[in-house]
């Protein structure tokens, strides 16, 4: 066994005090929440560039259903 794998075993079977589970928890937390955000804004880029953009004076003429599924591919044979 090498050193440090001796200090890797030590460091996991000790007991956290208060200050470092709420330290990791906040860190955790701060990880979740800047994942969270990258996620909310490529999906908001996403939506803006696949969204298919339906002219104002055919918007009336088209029925909903159809301006509902003109985004998506019907591939069934």
């Amino acid at each position: 066994m090498m050193p440090y794998q001796s200090y890797q075993q030590w460091a996991a079977e000790r007991t956290l005090t208060l200050s470092e589970r709420r330290a990791a928890e906040r860190r955790r937390g701060e990880a979740a929440a800047s994942i969270s955000g990258s996620l909310r804004r490529l999906r908001r880029l996403r939506l803006h560039v696949h969204r298919p953009i339906t002219p104002p004076y055919l918007a009336s003429h088209v029925p909903a259903r159809v301006r509902s599924a003109a985004g998506t591919c019907n591939t069934e044979v």
